[in-house]
């Protein structure tokens, strides 16, 4: 019988509001692609900018994701999916 290995990876982000910027957004990318895996588990504030963009690549890599409200709700970007 093969045992296998299922090791999880916990990434957490918090970014401006403003967005990451084109080589912010494009190392995030490669980032999350290598680390691919329903396994891993992505943590963010829910807010506009970064975290936004950040969630979208790893939903799209098949991250478990986590999210962590902002106070203000003016600043959440409401992705209520997770």
């Amino acid at each position: 019988m093969q045992v296998q290995d299922y090791r999880t990876m916990i990434i957490g982000i918090t970014g401006t509001e403003k967005g990451m910027t084109l080589a912010q957004y494009n190392s995030a990318y490669d980032l999350i692609r290598k680390l691919s895996s329903d396994h891993n588990i992505l943590h963010h504030g829910d807010c506009l900018g970064a975290d936004a963009e950040f969630h979208v690549i790893a939903e799209e890599f098949g991250f478990r994701i986590h999210i962590h409200p902002p106070l203000n709700s003016s600043f959440h970007f409401g992705k209520l999916s997770c």
